[in-house]
């Protein structure tokens, strides 16, 4: 299987498809007809179907093809939406430093220094703060 992986212009597209499509919470039942159909799926039982709908389906004159492109459009791109978020959820996330460690950090840097406003110092203090926390190298 191919690398799963989507273009800014593909999520661009995806995003501007999600907001042509009707709005709000999508639902579904089985072998219940509503007059905020979106789509039908049919043939998983005999004389059965099941119908998302949705409440927002007369809030916009949403032709119905956008819908239908969206369901299309995010099934071919979940496959690399899945992997997005799982590198997401595999990423480390950062450690977040308490204000007494930054004080402490800052004031080890300061120590023995009168002035208070010292840019350069004030530069320093912050990166070994940002430095410890792996926001900076």
């Amino acid at each position: 299987m191919p690398d799963p992986t989507l273009t800014a212009a593909e999520l661009d597209a995806l995003a501007a498809l999600y907001a042509q499509a009707t709005p709000g919470e999508w639902l579904v039942e089985m072998d219940n007809c509503h007059a905020g159909r979106i789509a039908a799926f049919h043939g998983d039982e005999p004389q059965h179907y099941y119908e998302v709908w949705s409440a927002g389906w007369m809030e916009r004159g949403i032709p119905q093809h956008v819908n239908a492109d969206l369901v299309a459009s995010l099934h071919n791109a979940f496959p690399a939406l899945l992997a997005l978020a799982r590198r997401g959820a595999a990423a480390q996330p950062a450690r977040k430093l308490s204000e007494e460690r930054i004080a402490e950090i800052a004031a080890a840097e300061f120590s023995g220094r009168t002035e208070e406003n010292d840019g350069p110092r004030c530069a320093r203090a912050i990166h070994a703060a940002l430095k410890e926390a792996g926001h900076a190298d």
